[in-house]
């Protein structure tokens, strides 16, 4: 797969829920579905020039789809800090917001 093709396969959000509701449920939390479409729409939005950027890089600094679901992951544990039992988008916007542009490439 060429560089950051992974940014763009649809199959991308499926890891990316997945390591979302992984996160919350390490949490002991679960998240709600627009949660996860927030931190989806905060991704596909950034993509263009997220990948724009990474390829000015050198290779070896390069960010790839591991670092992207630890930004995911990271994300929903620092949610589960303050949220309530269940994630909810506001909750993830809310950190989100509180914490802006920790979240590669999502911010």
């Amino acid at each position: 797969m060429p560089p950051f093709d992974w940014m763009f396969d649809p199959g991308f959000r499926a890891q990316i829920e997945a390591e979302a509701r992984r996160a919350a449920r390490d949490s002991g939390k679960t998240i709600e579905d627009a949660a996860i479409d927030f931190i989806w729409q905060q991704f596909v939005g950034n993509r263009e020039r997220r990948r724009d950027e990474e390829l000015k890089r050198p290779s070896w600094q390069q960010r790839g789809a591991s670092d992207a679901l630890q930004s995911v992951r990271s994300l929903v544990s620092s949610t589960a800090q303050t949220g309530g039992r269940t994630l909810t988008a506001r909750d993830v916007q809310t950190e989100f917001n509180r914490q802006f542009c920790k979240f590669w490439p999502i911010c």
